[in-house]
């Protein structure tokens, strides 16, 4: 047992505990909700990795900044693309695509490019005030000092828009997040609401009740533009309170494929896999996956997350004559052109394979992760063996069926982006 390791509070009473306190300039923000997802990276950390990571975070947004904007028109409405998210290209595609759809906004996002800037130098002794303010919730410096380098960094973030703003005497009265549960959206969000000013947030990625209740009992935005009708029905369980829009995939938003034609063909099985934290669990869907090709003689194409290292997963598999992983660069229409059948995890490529019109299946591994997946059972398998059950021993009529309701379910309307653009222009941005 390592006794390093930190020994984490439960979310909800660091959660509770840090909204009571009334942080020295953050003017009434919540800042336990704003910790939460930090929070729960705790225990992947030891102590030593925690201060060093804090005292990082610190320096970097002390010295450096890489917050970027851009203005478009007369800007009226901020949207604000999450500094966790700057690596994720894909991310990064899909929601400029949704700015695009308005004329008259600041486009704020974060590069990995940190320009020197000592701005935040000024504010150090505003964490000294903070460091004492949770002196009686967090008894050890490397606590303080975790949670302190978050808050910190929103905080500044939050400075940087309003002198921008200040500078060129903007007025922004609504705002557009990608995930106002992350870190800085939390806190943009909480701010622009005590101000009276419209919010806004997207849904980036599957949300379920079962794994993702925070996505929406922390969410405080006025409006939540969801992909689809399971999002829609999980929140009523969790008692989601605000204003739901159903409008689909942001990443089809501009980038809509064409249909792809129904097919009865199931010679080629495309698998898609989570990012690097479930390795374990894509291990296990790929050499499942791999045992029922190799058994009934099928080809198998495997498309890994966008931060998966491609060369950990060919040692693993290298018999090239079950198993073919694409090049990274490869995108999701392009593999599912090749692939006669698509069997996810848990991720949106479920919704996006669907939108193309490819018969689209659930592996249920050991942690039973497809149960999330309410009122589609008929989607989801277990082993090779039930996936045979699935796709070789029923009538193309019987798949087309579930097929067409699982794609209704899901919320894969017929024009993305004109929904985005009815809902923006209800919502008044402009």
């Amino acid at each position: 047992m390592n006794n390093n390791k930190v020994k984490v509070i439960d979310n909800k009473t660091l959660i509770d505990e840090m909204n009571n306190i009334d942080f020295y300039k953050c003017d009434g923000v919540r800042v336990g909700d704003v910790l939460y997802y930090a929070h729960t990276l705790r225990n992947r950390t030891t102590k030593f990795n925690s201060i060093k990571i804090a005292i990082g975070r610190i320096l970097r947004f002390a010295f450096f900044s890489n917050v970027e904007f851009e203005i478009h028109g007369k800007p009226d409405t901020l949207f604000l693309m999450s500094n966790l998210f700057r690596k994720r290209q894909d991310l990064q595609r899909s929601f400029r695509a949704v700015v695009e759809l308005s004329e008259n906004n600041i486009y704020m996002f974060f590069s990995d490019k940190f320009r020197i800037s000592v701005i935040g130098i000024i504010s150090i002794p505003v964490i000294i005030r903070w460091n004492k303010q949770i002196r009686g919730i967090l008894k050890e410096n490397n606590d303080r000092m975790y949670y302190l380098g978050y808050i910190y960094e929103a905080y500044l973030e939050y400075y940087y828009f309003e002198r921008f703003c200040r500078k060129r005497h903007l007025t922004v009265d609504k705002l557009v997040s990608i995930c106002d549960v992350q870190l800085t959206d939390s806190y943009f969000t909480q701010k622009f609401n005590m101000l009276k000013k419209k919010t806004i947030t997207l849904q980036h990625g599957i949300m379920c009740s079962t794994h993702n209740t925070w996505t929406f009992s922390g969410s405080h935005s006025d409006y939540f533009i969801a992909n689809s009708r399971f999002t829609e029905s999980e929140s009523a369980i969790v008692g989601y309170g605000h204003n739901m829009i159903v409008a689909g995939l942001i990443s089809c938003v501009n980038n809509q494929p064409l249909e792809k034609l129904f097919s009865n063909k199931r010679e080629t099985i495309g698998v898609m896999v989570d990012g690097e934290d479930f390795r374990i669990d894509n291990y296990r869907t790929i050499s499942t996956m791999a045992a029922y090709c190799t058994k009934y003689n099928k080809k198998l194409l495997v498309k890994l997350h966008p931060l998966c290292d491609i060369d950990i997963y060919r040692k693993e598999f290298r018999d090239e004559n079950v198993i073919k992983f694409v090049k990274k660069e490869m995108t999701l229409n392009q593999f599912f052109d090749i692939v006669d059948v698509a069997v996810v995890r848990n991720s949106t490529t479920l919704i996006e394979a669907l939108q193309y019109g490819i018969p689209t299946y659930i592996i249920n591994d050991e942690y039973q992760v497809a149960d999330i997946y309410k009122n589609v059972n008929m989607l989801k398998f277990s082993n090779e063996n039930e996936f045979h059950d699935l796709i070789d021993d029923r009538s193309e009529e019987e798949i087309f069926r579930e097929y067409k309701s699982a794609r209704e379910f899901f919320g894969c309307i017929d024009d993305v982006t004109q929904q985005y653009k009815n809902v923006f222009m209800k919502l008044g941005v402009s």
